[in-house]
């Protein structure tokens, strides 16, 4: 059999699959919505030091739980299951990815950090465990199965191809799954060893860029392989949102919560995750899409990933024990899709007379706020109530072009939505006539804690560091930190134009005051106490998500610093001329960040002008402008490139369209990923896009 055949049996047999599921699904009532129990455990005979999967797997109760989740699910859906998950387990044999009884690490492994510290930690802590004269009470914690289970995943993920999309839709252990020995003859993925712990994770940046890279990035004759694995994988998300979350052994087990600097925190339950539910009658479009675009050679692995992201709607999210929250996604009113060259300018000028706040989606207009350019195209028009396709001259020219047609004309066949097909002129009347009726429904992202008092309370604390702790501990004067450190402690008062001004002030000051003590950034706890002092300043009166989030935006931001101090762009003659101004940018934009994109309006002249000369702030988004070839432009780009690398997604770029610069990369970041404005001839005068250019 040729490889031509080979490959068509794959997509008829993955096709077959996705048909089996969504038959399954059909099977079920209208509106269903999968009861949530508690799993059956005796927690006193099991404690925390135990919480791993084969130790809740051997309880009685647990296994009878099990059985009779699985039989009061329609048969297909087992089968469908099991199906799906193979398909992707022989793929991974294919390449050649397997488990070994003593797999040495991958080369690349040996040569990250994070990596060697657990290691390190994990051989470290077997030894003792030896050494203890409590053999039965050893491990009391559970620390040493969460690190070799930690260390097992990196080491099959670094060999994996796909790694970041599987684990991300199917749960951090996916891998180990579906590279173990099975029963069956062929790997596979069993419901209880499924987990949604990563679901929470597509709406990141840093998330998106990986899996975006992983499918990109393939050699192109696998492409039909990569789209093959994409569609099984959303196969058993769709399968698993109709199934009761208890069956998810995976998210019960202990684990590495975090690592930093050598220090490690862990812990077991649901309670110590992050997770996400998806609405199950979502799911039979969704399939039904995925499989009409799997043998369409239109549309690519990475189209296909995100026009189903786009098309999964978030039910909720649970965080910790805490009540699960129901959220909901910007919508738009009409998404007008369009061939820049022929109607960027005269569709952006009909927007000068449209009321803020209008649900009109045109893509320079309507920036990506932590997103990938192709994610957010992709789930802005799978958001909206009807697309107009603008048709012109070159419109079918452009491959994006063609995939938003395509998905318009699928969604429109499924009643997801209206399609027009209007010439330029009518598509203008209609945006004059009609926008001012729209509104723009924004998501509600449920930001409830407050980022300036947490970031003031741990930036003394010793396990927080780089900080205030680490500076004094290390001797280091924190003088030049005094007129910022001042402000913060006395009351704020946003509505006073005075304070904001003292503000500004006191962040520029003390940044240029911190580069002129330690101007190669040693010791770096300097320079990271005075980001966190900023990020305090500017995150006055606005709200994150949680403790947890904001402790992370912490991490992110010492991470900026650390890729902008090891890649020596803090010597840059450019940075050295605004370094004030670039050191705010890093904390705007991580306050940006954890205020979902809703900084207190007070503060945003505050940032505006902390930034000024280094960025623009339009929309809750930092703009770099990238106009212009030079030093400074090189310069931006690999400050972007940093924050995206670092988890952050609160910064665009402005290009010309006859100088594309998101064409390129910069430190291994794609730059296509990038919220783009693209400057078309007489967009400049344009008041709405101006302002952001200005």
């Amino acid at each position: 059999m040729t490889e031509d055949a080979h490959l068509r049996e794959l997509v008829d047999f993955v096709t077959e699959v996705v048909s089996e599921a969504v038959e399954a699904l059909r099977s079920f009532p209208e509106g269903y919505l999968p009861q949530e129990s508690q799993l059956p455990r005796d927690t006193e005979a099991l404690p925390l030091g135990q919480f791993d999967f084969s130790d809740i797997l051997a309880e009685a109760m647990v296994q009878a739980f099990l059985a009779e989740q699985i039989r009061a699910l329609p048969e297909r859906v087992q089968t469908s299951f099991l199906n799906a998950g193979s398909v992707i387990g022989q793929i991974l044999a294919n390449f050649g990815v397997s488990q070994d009884k003593s797999p040495l690490p991958d080369v690349s492994l040996l040569l990250d950090e994070d990596f060697r510290n657990l290691m390190l930690a994990a051989g470290q802590y077997a030894k003792e465990v030896r050494e203890s004269d409590d053999l039965d009470d050893a491990d009391p914690v559970g620390f040493g199965k969460a690190a070799m289970s930690e260390l097992l995943r990196r080491n099959i993920a670094a060999r994996a191809p796909y790694a970041r999309m599987l684990t991300t839709l199917l749960g951090e252990d996916a891998l180990i799954w579906l590279t173990a020995a099975s029963e069956r003859g062929s790997t596979n993925l069993q419901p209880h060893e499924f987990s949604r712990d990563g679901w929470h994770r597509l709406s990141e940046i840093e998330t998106q860029v990986s899996i975006e890279h992983e499918l990109t990035m393939m050699d192109p004759s696998l492409e039909i392989v990569s789209k093959c694995v994409v569609t099984a994988s959303w196969t058993l998300v769709a399968l698993a949102s109709y199934m009761d979350p208890a069956c998810f052994l995976g998210e019960h087990t202990t684990r590495i919560l975090s690592q930093r600097d050598g220090q490690f925190t862990f812990g077991g339950g649901v309670g110590s995750r992050v997770l996400q539910s998806f609405e199950p009658g979502r799911m039979v479009p969704l399939l039904g899409i995925l499989a009409d675009g799997l043998s369409d050679p239109l549309l690519s692995a990475a189209d296909l990933m995100w026009i189903a992201a786009g098309l999964a709607r978030v039910r909720h999210v649970k965080v910790r024990h805490q009540e699960a929250t129901p959220l909901t996604s910007d919508r738009f009113g009409v998404f007008l899709s369009h061939r820049g060259c022929d109607a960027k300018f005269e569709l952006a000028s009909t927007f000068e007379g449209l009321p803020a706040g209008h649900g009109v989606f045109l893509d320079c207009m309507t920036l990506p706020r932590g997103v990938i350019n192709r994610s957010f195209v992709y789930k802005s028009l799978t958001n909206a109530d009807s697309v107009v396709i603008v048709e012109t001259e070159h419109f079918r020219e452009s491959q994006w072009c063609l995939k938003e047609a395509w998905l318009s004309d699928a969604m429109a066949g499924r009643g997801l939505l209206r399609v027009e097909r209007l010439s330029l002129p009518d598509a203008m009347a209609l945006v004059r006539s009609h926008g001012p009726a729209t509104r723009r429904q924004s998501g509600d992202p449920r930001h409830v804690y407050g980022i300036t008092a947490r970031v003031l309370r741990d930036i003394g604390y010793w396990a927080r560091r780089p900080n205030l702790h680490s500076l004094q501990e290390a001797g280091v004067s924190a003088e030049p930190l005094s007129s910022l450190r001042a402000l913060l402690d006395i009351e704020p008062a946003p509505d006073d134009p005075a304070w904001r001004e003292a503000l500004t002030t006191a962040v520029l000051e003390t940044l240029e005051r911190v580069v002129a003590a330690a101007p190669d950034g040693e010791p770096v706890d300097l320079w990271a106490t005075a980001l966190q002092f900023a990020l305090a300043a500017f995150g006055h009166e606005s709200q994150a998500r949680s403790k947890d989030e904001v402790r992370r935006g912490v991490d992110q931001l010492n991470l900026v610093l650390k890729r902008l101090l090891e890649r020596g762009i803090h010597r840059d003659r450019e940075f050295r001329s605004r370094a004030p101004a670039y050191l705010a940018f890093l904390a705007g934009a991580v306050a940006i960040q954890l205020s979902g994109f809703a900084l207190d309006e007070r503060l945003v002249p505050a940032v505006k002008a902390a930034t000024c000369g280094a960025a623009v702030l339009h929309g809750q988004l930092l703009l770099l402008d990238a106009r212009e070839p030079g030093a400074p432009r090189d310069l931006r780009l690999r400050l972007a490139a940093a924050l995206i690398a670092s988890n952050v997604g609160s910064v665009g770029i402005i290009q010309n369209a006859w100088d594309e610069v998101h064409k390129g990369e910069v430190d291994g970041i794609p730059l296509e990923v990038l919220p783009c404005v693209t400057m078309h001839p007489g967009m400049e005068g344009l008041q709405t896009i101006g302002n952001a250019t200005t």
